[in-house]
This record gives C-alpha cells, structure tokens and sequence, in this order.
C-alpha cells in the first residue's frame, strides 16, 4: 500500500511493504488445544514419549481466533510466532539446574535383576509459558458430545456406557491447561549396585553431581575441566556409565559441540517441558451425574488400561 505526504512543496511516498512469509504457529500450542489418555503412561513426563495416537485426541478447545504476534528474544535471537487470542502468552526466561535432581533411595537400593542405581541430573530452560482463560472456548462437536452424555445422564444399558467410553477415547482422559516451553538436557548415570551398596548415599550423589559438572562442560566444548576431574573418583568412573538426552533432540552442526547445538536447536525449536495437568471432569462441572459417571469411567481406564463395561462399574 502507497501512502503520500505533502511536506512543503515535496511529494513523499511512504511505501508499506507486507512480508508474504508465513508466521509459524507458536511452538507448544497442540498440547494445550486437544487432551491426552493419562492410562497410557506412569506420568507426565512420559507424554513425550507414548505414541502420537495415544497422546493427541480430538480438540477440545477453540483456539483458532488470532491474537498478536509473540515475539521471542533469546540468545540473541529473535522469532516471530501466531499466538492465539484466548492464550496469554507469558515470558519466563529461566534456566534451572540439578547437579544430581534425584537418586531416590529406591533407587539407590535397586532391584538385584538390574544390578543398578540411577541417578538424573539435568538443566532445565524454560523460555515462555502458555495459559488457558477461565472461560473455555470449546467447540461445536465437543459440546455436542457434552450434550449426549447430559441426556444419558447415568447410564442403564452397556450401550449408554458405550457412548461414555467413546467420549473418552476421542478427547482422553487429561487436558494441560498451562505449559513452559523451552529445552532440557537430562544425564542419566548409572551406577553398579556392588559399588552404590558399599558407598554412602551422599557420596554417590555427589560423584554423580561431579560427573554431571564434568560431561556439561565436556559437550560444551570447554575444556577446563580440570579441578572437577581431580574430584571424580576413580572407582566411581569404573562402576559408572552414563547416557545424554536432550529435548529438543540434538541435531549434528558442523563446527559446534553437542552442548551448543542443543542451545541453537532449543531456541529454533522449543518444546514442552513442564505442563499443568487437569481432568477432562473439570469441563463438566454443569453437569453433576455426567461428571460423577465419567470420573468412574476415567478412573477405570486408568487403572486396568482398558475401556470398562456398565457391570465392571457397577
């Protein structure tokens, strides 16, 4: 679009230029729109990891009015990303990290088929948070099914439960209603149980502390490692090994140490890396019987991993 203006006697043409390059929808936003089944995994932490059938349902939410754009800074770098308008997008900004997270004692003391303890050490880099609003936006088909369940009520026939379980199958049983997105970096050492047994709990934490220390300066390419080196222990090393994930996974970059690509591939790509976890129940709370049913119908789903019969709940 041209615009003109007249300063004195000079015509100025102010052209605007519209960028034709697509803006990327914000990285995160498909764990928020659609729920997950909570009895295909142990824990949260697990929903990276279960299949994509498992873990994405049918949309729940209505997210596709636009907002402003989100403007990411980090690194030095900056994206540009759609959010939708119902999402508040919030910067956080914040690294965390755990020489030695957890080395629970039931690990410590682990089973004598594994032969192992294991401890997590890991960062934690949480870059932006998304936020669902109160007022839920919820589609046309998802309140449809809402309103199937509302004129069932209570079932009475193993069909009527059919329909329950149908419900669950295709929206799950959990939506995240919040998420930090950002990268983490997790070192998983695992320790001979005829070393862990014979050594205090704290100087096995320790060890895997240093050990943590040492390989995150290793992967980063500094190689001034020396006073953590000198505080390894020997035999920990011997009856030690150690395994890296990160999240987002790590690309191979010509010239740059594992470390720096997980960095460059984290800013590019974020992902989830804490998210909160309310029932699918909470969006029912209009409907008492609907709620109380499709509890006992979740609750069963979870804990046998299969969809129950209306006698198996009764």
């Amino acid at each position: 679009m041209n615009k003109f203006l007249i300063i004195g006697s000079v015509w100025i043409t102010i052209v605007t230029v519209v960028s034709s390059v697509p803006v990327p929808n914000i990285p995160g936003l498909d764990h928020l729109i659609s729920g997950f089944d909570a009895s295909k995994m142990k824990s949260i932490s697990e929903l990276e990891v279960v299949s994509q059938d498992d873990k994405i349902k049918a949309a729940i939410f209505d997210l596709s009015e636009l907002g402003q754009p989100y403007v990411l800074k980090t690194n030095g770098h900056t994206q540009v990303f759609q959010t939708p308008l119902a999402v508040q997008v919030t910067d956080v900004s914040r690294r965390r990290e755990n020489y030695c997270e957890t080395i629970a004692k039931r690990a410590y003391n682990s089973t004598k088929d594994k032969q192992q303890s294991i401890g997590i050490s890991g960062r934690w880099w949480g870059m932006y948070s998304m936020q669902l609003p109160p007022a839920f936006l919820l589609p046309r088909y998802f309140n449809q099914s809402i309103q199937r369940l509302q004129q069932i009520g209570i079932p009475t026939s193993e069909g009527q439960q059919t329909t329950y379980n149908s419900v669950v199958r295709a929206y799950g049983t959990h939506y995240i209603s919040s998420v930090i997105v950002g990268g983490t970096a997790f070192m998983y050492t695992f320790v001979n149980t005829s070393y862990s047994s014979s050594q205090s709990y704290e100087k096995v934490s320790e060890q895997i502390s240093l050990t943590f220390q040492y390989k995150q300066y290793a992967l980063s390419g500094n190689h001034t490692t020396g006073s953590i080196s000198e505080r390894l222990s020997k035999e920990f090393l011997k009856n030690s090994n150690d395994m890296t994930e990160f999240y987002p996974p790590v690309q191979p970059e010509q010239g740059k140490s594992e470390w720096e690509a997980w960095l460059n591939q984290a800013w590019q790509q974020p992902v989830a890396v804490n998210r909160t976890v309310s029932p699918i129940i909470d969006l029912v709370v209009d409907y008492p019987d609907v709620q109380t049913h499709l509890q006992k119908t979740i609750d069963y789903c979870i804990q046998f991993n299969k969809y129950p019969t209306l006698q198996q709940l009764q």
